[in-house]
């Protein structure tokens, strides 16, 4: 009978029944253990997983085949690197063929039927992934990224101005010239959309390929390699290990780009775990930011918060100003509220999967970018 481990933070499919739940045949004339094949009986149960432990949708299996036969196997005493970091074995059973890029849609186990920026869905139902991920910095939609369009695009999701600047650097200055058609340096150094793939570095996740197409399989990779805490965020740790375990040999660029990129996304919508105290990002929100439909929704709350810091001001101490939700992407209502001439904000923070749970936060204002959906425990 074959082996399974399972990736510690994750539900799983088990074989149930007798010891013939699971064995190996060897076909009639085979020669060596090799030839060996997989064969299953009985039923399979799901065990359910949600953010803290309670309740919600399934999450399932990660599990790694790592004995007998070779052709199955996806770890080895000789590499311990292949234990610690395993593979999503069984990922063909909720999504279809999910080796496969997908030029427009972001596909995982919790979308198989994957899912395009809503916001971009109508007036551009061609972009590829990465360049929906890009075109939320194109402001005056002339097909480019100017330096002041990166700036003005930072600026938009709450960035500080020191900040804003360096990323003009960081954007502009290192893909600029990758994106262009001549060889000549555009002065102005401007990316271009229609060439971003030309700009992917190394030392990546690779849920993007060489071309900006999605690929399933990388992106749930990911999580069962470096997600040891949940399957429904990573933590700050997990997040700068990742970067650590994806390094290509003599990358110097592609290590800074995705230190930066990482960095960026934890600075965007990193927030303390309620239970655990521990800085994470959520499942969601990382996935949300490949298609660029995370940076829409945070414009757009912004855009609420701040209407709602404006009539708290202007009336009584005790003023509510509730703004409305995002139909779909789980964005919890908000209030603004004035106590003592300091106005803060009350978002009910909810984990999409954890039912009745729900925790209180007030942040200040200056603080409030996106209410975020995390996990809780008691």
């Amino acid at each position: 009978m074959a082996d399974v481990v399972h990736h510690p933070s994750f539900a799983h499919r088990s074989p149930t029944g007798d010891s013939d739940a699971a064995r190996y045949t060897k076909p009639q004339g085979a020669g060596s253990s090799s030839d060996w094949s997989h064969t299953t009986s009985g039923s399979e149960s799901r065990t359910a997983f949600s953010p803290g432990g309670k309740g919600g949708d399934e999450d399932y299996a990660l599990a790694t085949l790592d004995t007998s036969p070779p052709a199955f196997a996806t770890a080895v005493d000789a590499a311990p690197v292949t234990r610690d970091r395993p593979v999503p074995v069984d990922l063909t059973q909720d999504v279809d063929n999910p080796g496969l890029p997908r030029a427009s849609l972001v596909v995982d186990r919790q979308h198989p039927h994957g899912t395009r920026n809503p916001y971009l869905a109508d007036k551009y139902p061609n972009l590829s992934v990465l360049q929906q991920h890009v075109k939320f910095f194109d402001a005056n939609d002339d097909g480019t990224i100017s330096m002041l369009d990166t700036f003005r695009g930072f600026r938009k999701l709450g960035f500080n101005l020191l900040f804003s600047i360096m990323a003009i650097f960081m954007i502009n200055g290192t893909m600029a010239y990758a994106t262009q058609d001549s060889w000549i340096p555009d002065p102005r150094f401007r990316v271009y959309i229609k060439n971003i793939h030309k700009a992917k570095h190394g030392s990546d996740s690779e849920s993007y390929d060489t071309e900006g197409r999605f690929v399933p399989e990388k992106f749930e990779e990911m999580w069962t390699k470096f997600a040891k805490t949940s399957a429904e965020y990573m933590t700050a740790r997990e997040l700068f290990q990742m970067t650590e375990a994806m390094r290509n040999a003599v990358d110097p660029y592609g290590w800074i780009a995705a230190k930066f990129e990482w960095g960026t996304l934890l600075m965007l919508v990193g927030e303390r775990h309620p239970a655990t105290k521990q800085l994470i990002v959520t499942r969601d929100h990382l996935r949300g930011q490949f298609d660029g439909t995370l940076f829409y929704r945070i414009e757009e709350e912004r855009a609420k918060l701040a209407q709602g810091r404006r009539g708290a001001t202007t009336t009584t101490a005790e003023t509510y100003a509730a703004s409305g939700t995002v139909a779909g992407a789980g964005i919890r209502p908000v209030e603004a509220v004035t106590e003592g001439g300091r106005t803060t904000a009350t978002a009910n923070v909810s984990a999409q999967r954890a039912g009745p749970d729900t925790v209180k936060q007030r942040v200040p204002w200056g603080q409030a970018q996106v209410l975020k959906d995390v996990g809780v425990e008691e």
